[in-house]
């Protein structure tokens, strides 16, 4: 299942031409996923793989971004959720090419994002705009359905 998941991943980083930062992201669940599948002689643990990603996932984003982005109107900020944004968008497509039966594959993301909104005194702690790009990726498949079967009806 691991080997397949790969691959399908592998597709999607082609497929919506990723940046660096993007790819990183995809290559961080990718070892987790395949840890989780891998060698019976050494076991992963869910709990383990998603400490390691949420760890990898923080240095995606450099610390020094974070230094002066605390007024809401700077243009550091700005720039900060600009990278949180960019790594939201890659990992919900992450999420969705999961197949749905994935329990560990599924579980191993929702347990990275516990991690880090956890993390009391992390940035990441609110998972800045997650929400947002969430909700635009789900208008934006919802406008996209609208508009095949508009085109189907005529």
């Amino acid at each position: 299942m691991a080997e397949q998941l790969n691959t399908i991943l592998d597709l999607l980083i082609e497929e919506e031409g990723f940046s660096e930062r993007q790819e990183e992201l995809v290559r961080i669940f990718q070892s987790a996923i395949t840890a989780l599948s891998g060698d019976p002689g050494h076991p992963a643990t869910l709990d383990g793989e998603a400490e390691c990603a949420a760890s990898a996932v923080r240095a995606l984003i450099p610390p020094e971004m974070f230094v002066g982005a605390e007024e809401e109107s700077s243009e550091k900020r700005q720039q900060l959720l600009g990278h949180f944004e960019e790594i939201w968008h890659a990992l919900l497509d992450i999420a969705t090419r999961i197949p749905h039966h994935d329990d560990q594959a599924q579980t191993v993301i929702v347990k990275t994002l516990q991690i880090l909104k956890e993390d009391g005194s992390s940035p990441w702690k609110d998972l800045p705009n997650l929400g947002n790009i969430m909700r635009d990726k789900w208008i934006g498949a919802c406008v996209s359905c609208l508009a095949v079967y508009i085109f189907l009806a005529m």
